[in-house]
């Protein structure tokens, strides 16, 4: 007999009693979204599979994913105002030159009989030695040597003739500095190559760049047939020129000495130098707590030819980079005797010996010492009275550049007054007693200049009939000095682009200089070229300069 519950209608009473029981539970149990389960498909699959899925409860978006942030505002420059200073100054004067389809072959340079060219083996040399890879780090505010990750900018500079120029990041600012100031390169290498190819001369060629910066200037000249003699106070600038002086091959020309340029012996901080590699680091009475200090010293106390080019006791003759140390102990020994005269009180003037000193014709004088161009050529008064000096170019004013000169505590209106009062002596002196001519060059005041000529009713035209009208406007002209062989070099390709205009220029009448000099402040900023009247290579050089 089967046991009751084996038997086909209990069986068939069990899977009824489930299937019922499934029911049952699934109507009262609460059904999950394909968003709950994780299940849903795309839109493509949905359509795909019909509307298999329009009985279940719609499926809620998800939220947008958020925008992303938005992209951090660009840090203003806090040199905008140089920068655009710049660029409004290079505006003025920009030269466009034809591209090149060759590269420039050595020029045929030029050089009387008279002269005897050296030829002298190179040393070896330590292309980083003499504190080539020092670099300002404006970070941290100090001064170190370069890491091996860290680089340097080389670029080329179209001065005609081209040079490499060196910088720690801020190549930019050294070209809009050359399309700013390119007509005094053009009036530089046209002095250089008159002095140059003189056969009475019988010294060295000689340029001192007193502010050198980048160095630029006294590169173009050492590329010209000059040495050139730097001052160059900021360490890390120092560098940077030792660099650019390395790749143009002119160690044997040029020295760059570690001074600041002043009326006297003194130990001074700078202020200003963490611009554009210290484009305009300058002097400062009031603060000590700079990472950079320097002496001064004054031009008529430049270490002498021998010193600089042929002392040779312990340094290589190409060194260029020379520190009072390697000038010879009478040389550093007056350095220091002038730096204790300074600070007793005494006279310094004397100090220096005149046999370590520079006592040789410089042809061409640079002064851009950021607010102490008065304080410079008043340093240079012995070159003066010696009749060394041709030719001097500097820059000059407003009177509020000049305020750097004065220590903390003197009143705005007091500073101007002195300032005006030094201009007016200082150029009295060289018009009066070192004989000198002055003009003024292309500047940001250059406009206002020639609005003050034509207020006061001068007229260079001496009564000819000028096409144009101009009777104030000079320009000097590139000309054919001495009837010897073209050089085939690049300046003389520049003349030919600039159709042989080396400069624009006013005579500054002398009689005019103190008011020109009273309303400097609303002029500008303007560039002084002082040229000594009774050179007859002065004359050449003018020749063929008029309205």
């Amino acid at each position: 007999m089967k046991l009751w519950f084996c038997t086909k209608t209990w069986l068939l009473a069990l899977i009824v009693l489930f299937f019922f029981g499934n029911l049952v539970f699934w109507a009262y149990q609460p059904r999950l979204s394909c968003e709950q389960l994780g299940t849903c498909q795309s839109e493509n699959n949905d359509s795909q599979a019909g509307n298999s899925h329009q009985d279940l409860p719609p499926v809620v978006d998800k939220k947008p994913p958020p925008p992303p942030p938005l992209p951090a505002a660009p840090k203003l420059n806090p040199h905008a105002d140089l920068i655009a200073h710049g660029q409004a100054e290079s505006a003025l004067h920009d030269v466009q030159y034809p591209p090149m389809v060759d590269s420039p072959k050595q020029p045929d340079t030029y050089l009387p009989d008279t002269h005897n060219n050296l030829a002298n083996d190179l040393n070896t040399v330590a292309p980083t030695a003499d504190k080539t890879t020092l670099r300002f780090n404006n970070d941290q505010k100090s001064i170190g040597f370069t890491k091996g990750a860290e680089s340097w900018q080389l670029g080329v500079i179209n001065s005609k003739p081209d040079v490499f120029i060196a910088s720690d990041g801020h190549f930019g600012s050294i070209v809009n500095h050359y399309n700013r100031e390119h007509r005094i390169y053009s009036l530089m290498k046209w002095i250089l190559r008159v002095h140059r190819r003189d056969p009475k001369r019988s010294t060295p060629l000689v340029m001192v760049d007193a502010g050198s910066n980048h160095g630029l200037f006294s590169m173009v000249a050492g590329a010209s047939g000059a040495h050139a003699i730097a001052f160059e106070p900021q360490t890390h600038l120092r560098s940077v020129i030792n660099f650019g002086i390395r790749v143009n091959q002119i160690s044997d020309r040029v020295r760059v000495l570690p001074f600041a340029v002043l009326d006297g012996y003194r130990e001074l901080h700078m202020s200003g130098f963490e611009v554009d590699d210290g484009g305009i680091g300058s002097l400062d009475y009031n603060n000590a707590n700079s990472a950079i200090n320097t002496q001064t010293i004054r031009l008529d106390a430049i270490p002498s030819y021998d010193l600089l080019y042929t002392y040779n006791q312990g340094r290589p003759i190409q060194k260029t980079l020379v520190y009072p140390e390697e000038l010879g102990p009478e040389y550093a020994g007056a350095l220091k005797k002038g730096l204790a005269n300074e600070k007793q009180g005494l006279k310094t003037d004397k100090v220096m010996p005149d046999r370590v000193s520079f006592r040789d014709p410089i042809h061409f004088l640079k002064i851009d010492v950021e607010g102490f161009e008065l304080h410079a050529l008043e340093s240079a008064s012995k070159l003066f009275e010696a009749n060394l000096v041709e030719h001097v170019v500097l820059e000059f004013g407003p009177p509020n550049r000049w305020d750097v000169t004065f220590q903390e505590g003197l009143d705005v209106a007091e500073k101007r007054k002195r300032s005006i009062a030094q201009c007016k002596r200082v150029l009295r002196q060289m018009i009066d007693q070192y004989g000198f001519d002055v003009y003024i060059l292309p500047s940001l005041g250059w406009d206002n200049t020639v609005n003050f000529m034509a207020r006061n009713g001068v007229d260079f035209s001496h009564g000819s009939d000028e096409a144009s009208g101009n009777k104030i406007v000079h320009r000097l002209k590139y000309y054919d000095f001495d009837g010897n062989a073209l050089e085939h070099d690049e300046f003389e390709q520049e003349m030919k682009v600039k159709d042989n205009l080396i400069t624009e220029y006013v005579p500054l009448p002398a009689n005019m200089m103190e008011q020109y000099m009273d309303e400097l402040e609303s002029i500008g900023e303007v560039y002084l070229y002082c040229a000594k009247r009774d050179s007859a290579l002065t004359q050449v050089i003018l020749a063929h300069g008029g309205l």
